[in-house]
């Protein structure tokens, strides 16, 4: 069952629809209005290189890295669903932020960032970096970023590389408010933006898979949400791919091994999603996530090791090869998070990439819809299991709306 996120005002309304429809010469923005609406714009420029003209803003080579800014004093508090588009273009040698913010300096302290040097693409979440994914360096790349009651959710659209409306991460933490602004964090190279839009419209992004385990102790039977704050993910059937399974004490847990390990899933409506799951009680061995499950011999998984190690797996005809592990500080708030996009992998773990990007091509894990839990020991539970349409289904395609392509 697709689950199509919600808008609340259906009708494109503004709180601010910054087009850069006037012409401003360099060293005169701070003070100018929106066009053609939101308010008063608010520039750091030191150097002198930030103008307006041609539907642009125009931040040239020599603006002040760690400074040059332009921010907008919009009329709004900060809202679960309230989001800001920005499109922008970057060229070599340029760090170029958007987001939003509530002290009036510095970059934003949730949002988004695109660094040219190496064309990856990072998520600011309460004001810690993450790399999300790549971009093609020159194309124009539309971000956007919508608030969670703490957090946000990150999208992309632009270039080769996301051709429609990408959903590359979400995060759990930062509750900035809702300034937005445009900010240059490092290099000297050209960079401008099309549009900054905050609409007033709310939208809602719903899970297709989420499940809490918050109900009597027993069969794991139906997903029953609560596995993020936002609502969605209902009545997906689990079944137990190895061992067996129930729900004792409010998470899930393995009742038997087969095979030294237990394993659960339930259908998404993608191969390509993202993932994330708590593990709450780690009495022993492996536990963590299953995805692309085909059966016990072909499947990818992400697993918390008792020794401290957070590893991304890949089962190919029966032979393990490790992909990614790297040493973590085990936490049972923080949620383990992969992100797969046809052969794309990244793993997280409390809001930080474990390793790097890999490369899962195996003909026979790229269609599975299969993803649950998982675990190599009865004593161990998987809590606040969430699956998130990646957007390759056109899930995200409504956003559309806001940008104008």
């Amino acid at each position: 069952m697709q689950i199509i996120p919600r808008e609340k005002k259906r009708k494109e309304r503004w709180i601010l629809r910054d087009d850069f429809l006037d012409t401003v010469l360099a060293g005169s923005v701070d003070g100018t209005q929106a066009t053609p609406t939101g308010g008063a714009r608010t520039a750091s420029d030191l150097n002198t290189k930030i103008s307006i003209g041609s539907g642009v803003a125009d931040f040239a080579t020599g603006s002040q890295v760690n400074t040059s800014s332009i921010r907008w004093n919009v009329p709004a508090i900060r809202s679960v669903g309230r989001s800001g588009f920005a499109k922008i273009n970057t060229t070599a040698l340029t760090s170029f932020y958007f987001g939003f913010d509530n002290n009036g300096i510095g970059p934003p302290t949730d949002g988004m960032s695109l660094t040219s040097s190496n064309g990856n693409i990072n998520a600011v979440a309460n004001t810690a970096s993450l790399v999300v994914g790549v971009f093609n360096i020159g194309s124009s790349i539309t971000l956007c970023v919508i608030e969670r009651l703490n957090g946000h959710f990150y999208f992309v659209k632009g270039g080769t590389l996301f051709p429609i409306w990408t959903l590359v991460y979400r995060s759990i933490t930062g509750t900035a408010g809702v300034q937005p602004v445009l900010y240059v964090g490092a290099g000297t190279n050209t960079c401008t933006a099309d549009f900054v839009r905050v609409p007033l419209n709310i939208i809602d992004i719903t899970p297709t898979a989420s499940d809490a385990f918050t109900r009597a102790d027993g069969l794991l039977g139906l997903t029953g949400g609560g596995g993020s704050e936002e609502d969605g993910g209902t009545g997906l059937v689990w079944t137990a791919q190895l061992g067996s399974w129930g729900v004792t004490s409010n998470a899930a847990r393995p009742a038997g091994l087969s095979g030294g390990k237990a394993i659960a899933t339930v259908e998404a409506d993608s191969p390509n999603l993202l993932l994330e799951a708590t593990i709450p009680v780690h009495a022993a061995l492996n536990a963590g996530v299953v995805l692309r499950y085909v059966d016990v011999d072909n499947h990818v998984y992400a697993v918390i090791t008792q020794s401290g190690f957070a590893y991304l797996i890949k089962r190919a005809a029966g032979v393990d090869t490790t992909l990614a592990n790297v040493a973590i500080t085990e936490d049972p708030a923080k949620r383990l998070v992969i992100s797969a996009d046809g052969t794309k992998f990244r793993l997280y773990y409390a809001e930080a990439l474990i390793g790097a990007e890999q490369t899962i091509a195996d003909a026979g894990l790229q269609n599975s819809r299969s993803c649950g839990v998982y675990s190599t020991s009865t004593g161990n539970s998987i809590d606040d299991f969430v699956v998130w349409a990646r957007g390759s289904g056109g899930e995200y395609s409504f956003l559309d709306k806001y940008t104008g392509a």
